[in-house]
């Protein structure tokens, strides 16, 4: 599935991710399928809304939240339960590098960088 013009594709499938933040750095999974993703880490889920415009720069916004029973260790986000964010970067059929920050704390900056692994199977 293409997202929104035929110009810039993001594929749907399972992406690596690595977050960058002022307490350091962290990798995860999403799943993009159409103009959502959902993944997680050990401490985190996220569940994402995103466009890709036709020159390719995208805007996404991120909900993060710890998980009921997640680990309680240092993470690029600090020690928070429950954040948003707002991204905006560059997208090719198979990768993203997004910047931005936690809403409401502007010098909260997060750098996300994501690299296709593997195309959704449909069973």
């Amino acid at each position: 599935m293409t997202i929104l013009q035929d110009t810039v594709q993001l594929s749907n499938g399972i992406y690596h991710i690595q977050f960058s933040g002022p307490n350091g750095v962290d990798h995860g999974t999403i799943v993009i399928d159409g103009k959502r993703a959902h993944g997680g880490d050990t401490t985190y889920y996220y569940v994402a809304a995103f466009e890709v415009r036709n020159d390719g720069e995208i805007h996404a916004r991120v909900k993060i939240a710890r998980h009921p029973a997640g680990k309680q260790a240092a993470s690029v986000f600090g020690p928070i339960a429950e954040a948003r964010l707002e991204l905006t970067g560059t997208a090719t059929h198979d990768s993203f590098t997004l910047g931005g920050h936690l809403q409401g704390v502007p010098n909260a900056r997060i750098t996300l960088c994501g690299k296709r692994s593997s195309e959704l199977d449909r069973l």
